[in-house]
C-alpha cells in the first residue's frame, strides 16, 4: 500500500479498522465483498488477499479509487477486483447482485448527489443495502460521527425490519491496539461499529 504519511487525512489508510479487517479475513474465503465509501480500498484488497472470491469498491473520490486499483495491482488481486466511481446510494438503487460481506463505513458528512449526512441518510442507505445481503451474509456498519453518536444498532435493526429481513447481531473483536481506549471512558470511542448476519 503506497502511503502518504504527511498528507493530513489523505494518508491512504485509517488504522482504526485493523481489528475488523483481521476478523473479516478469517471469514472471507470464497465470499463476494461490497465495500461502500471504500476510500483507498483497504478492506477489499485485504479480503481479496485473504481469499475472497471478488470485491467491488464504491466511492465518490476518483483519486482514492485510483489508489485502490494500484493497491489491488501491487497485491496481485486486481483480476478479482472492480470499482464504481459514484454515489453509494445511486449505486445501490441500480445494483441487483447479492453480497456475502457488505461493508458500510461512511464519513460523518460528504459530497454526493444530494450530499451525505450520517444522521439523516444512514437509514435510507441501509434500507437499500440490506436487501443486497445474501443469506448467511455479514453486514458491517460503522459510524465515526464526532460528538453525539448516532444510534447505529437501532438504525440497522429498523432498516432490516422495514426490509422484512431477519438479522442476528454478531460480536466483533475489540479495537486493535492502534486505537487505545481509556478505562471507564466509553464515550471516547472514535467510532461505533455494528455487525449483523442474515440467517442462511
Amino acid at each position: 500500500l503506497r502511503l502518504r504519511p504527511f498528507a493530513s487525512l489523505a494518508t491512504g489508510i485509517y488504522v482504526d479498522q485493523r481489528g475488523t479487517r483481521t476478523w473479516l479475513r478469517e471469514r472471507c474465503a470464497g465470499k463476494r465483498v461490497l465495500n461502500l465509501f471504500a476510500y483507498t480500498g483497504l478492506f477489499s484488497v485485504s479480503l481479496l488477499a485473504g481469499g475472497a472470491e471478488r470485491a467491488h469498491d464504491v466511492d465518490l473520490s476518483a483519486p482514492a479509487l485510483r489508489r485502490a486499483l494500484e493497491t489491488a495491482q501491487r497485491n496481485a488481486v486486481a483480476e478479482r477486483y472492480a470499482q464504481t466511481h459514484g454515489d453509494c446510494m445511486t449505486y445501490l438503487r441500480r445494483d441487483r447482485d447479492e453480497w456475502d460481506i457488505l461493508i458500510v463505513d461512511p464519513p460523518t458528512a460528504a459530497q454526493g448527489a444530494d450530499g451525505w449526512a450520517s444522521l439523516r441518510d444512514y437509514p435510507a442507505l441501509l434500507a437499500l443495502a440490506l436487501p443486497r445481503l445474501a443469506p448467511g451474509g455479514l453486514l458491517i456498519a460503522c459510524s465515526n460521527t464526532i460528538g453525539k453518536p448516532i444510534p447505529l444498532d437501532r438504525i440497522v435493526a429498523d432498516a432490516a425490519r422495514a426490509a422484512g429481513l431477519r438479522i442476528n447481531a454478531v460480536e466483533l473483536p475489540p479495537l486493535a491496539g492502534d486505537v487505545p481506549q481509556l478505562a471507564g471512558f466509553p464515550e471516547g470511542r472514535p467510532y461505533r461499529i455494528t455487525a449483523v448476519q442474515r440467517p442462511g
